[in-house]
């Protein structure tokens, strides 16, 4: 299993000082059938700047199944 922490925020002034960010984990697990990507919003203090997250997968040399929960 691997984690990420992904944050984001309006880019412009001081506002997330505020709590006007939002920030997620985005947690890996790879097993012997499957690739799986969870995003997990830890805090949300503002409007998403993108509504659905990209995931792109490389070095799947086996063609492992990718599931996004």
């Amino acid at each position: 299993m691997t984690s990420y922490f992904h944050y984001e925020d309006d880019g412009e002034g001081f506002d997330y000082e505020n709590g006007k960010y939002n920030l997620y984990e985005i947690v890996i697990r790879n097993d012997e059938k499957q690739i799986e990507v969870q995003i997990n919003k830890v805090h949300e203090g503002m409007i998403d700047q993108v509504s659905k997250p990209q995931v792109k997968c490389y070095g799947n040399k086996h063609n492992k199944k990718v599931v996004i929960l």
